[in-house]
Order: C-alpha cells, then sequence, then structure tokens
C-alpha cells in the first residue's frame, strides 16, 4: 500500500531522498523457490542475518526468533546444521 521509491505529490511522482529509499528497502523482505540460503552459515544463522545485519536486532532475542521460526516450517532442532544437511 506504499509507493516504493517515490511519493506522489501535486499529482506526480518525486524520487524519495536515498536516507528513505534505505528504509524502504529495510523493510522488504523474499522468499525464494529455491534453497538459496548461504551455505558457509548454519540455518540459524541464515534466519538471524536479516534481522541482525540489516535491522541491528539483539542477536539473543534474534536467536530465539529464528528457533521459533525454524519450529515453524519443521525444522526444530536443526538450527546448528547447514543448508546442505537439511
Amino acid at each position: 500500500g506504499e509507493d516504493f521509491g517515490y511519493t506522489e505529490k501535486d499529482d506526480a511522482y518525486h524520487a524519495v531522498r536515498p536516507k528513505r529509499l534505505a528504509e524502504q528497502r529495510a523493510r522488504i523482505g523474499m522468499v525464494f523457490q529455491q534453497f538459496n540460503l548461504f551455505p558457509n552459515m548454519t540455518a540459524e544463522s541464515n534466519v538471524m542475518s536479516g534481522p541482525v545485519l540489516v535491522h541491528k536486532k539483539d542477536r539473543a532475542a534474534s536467536r530465539e526468533r529464528a528457533q521459533e521460526l525454524l519450529a515453524r516450517v519443521g525444522l526444530k532442532g536443526c538450527g546448528h546444521k547447514y543448508p546442505a544437511q537439511l
């Protein structure tokens, strides 16, 4: 429901400032059809990478959330495994 990269003003679209664009990009996620995980990182680290690196969330809270999300998709207890092991 929000224009991305532009704002409508006076019946015309204008590019947003770089800081605003970065804020918009930080709220976007993608779901891939294939397993496109970082092969050198565990499942838990892959899930945690966005919140920790992009949103600067606390590592402990992000780890707890990652475990919840892994359990939700049937991977409870698999956070220590690498993508090739899943």
